[in-house]
């Protein structure tokens, strides 16, 4: 497969006008670039101003050790984001290989909760996590459905009001 710019290109040495099809996947791919862009830039602004802020003054531990929390946590969501987009790649070129492995998807969905319990604290919301007593182990790629869970969490924390209550069901 040739890169979505490559297939433009192709279409229009072939084609001077531009068919409908090669500019709609050109407008794609600048939007999915800027999406990712901003993804990116976010934590990268958040890493840079909490280690200025450090280096500028004097802090007590405390302090400094929520410091370096946020920026660690930072720094963990853009190498998941780096990691999305790798997945990505490697779906598009289909090198994907999913591992199918039994486990427990509340376990899971809990685990998600923790990894975003920094983000959670910041707003001061409220994150349930109920699992029924019947939900049985499933066989799927574990890794997988973690990024789901991982995302559609994150997409709820980042829009719900400050205070606000998130409830997870399994």
């Amino acid at each position: 497969l040739l890169p979505t710019s490559s297939l433009s290109a192709l279409a229009q040495r072939n084609n001077p006008l531009p068919c409908r099809r090669c500019v709609k996947l050109d407008d794609m791919r600048k939007e999915f670039v800027a999406d990712v862009s901003h993804e990116l830039k976010t934590p990268i602004t958040s890493i840079i101003g909490y280690a200025d802020t450090l280096q500028d003054g004097d802090y007590d531990k405390e302090t400094q050790q929520r410091f370096l929390s946020v920026i660690s946590s930072e720094g963990r969501r853009m190498a998941d984001l780096v990691s999305d987009l790798l997945t990505l790649s490697r779906y598009d070129t289909n090198r994907m290989t999913r591992e199918l492995t039994i486990f427990d998807l509340g376990e899971v969905a809990k685990k998600c909760q923790e990894k975003l319990a920094i983000e959670i604290e910041k707003k001061k919301q409220n994150v349930e996590c109920y699992v029924t007593a019947d939900v049985p182990p499933i066989e799927a790629d574990k890794n997988g459905i973690e990024r789901v869970i991982l995302n559609v969490l994150s997409n709820a924390v980042k829009y719900t009001q400050e205070k606000g209550n998130i409830k997870i069901y399994v």
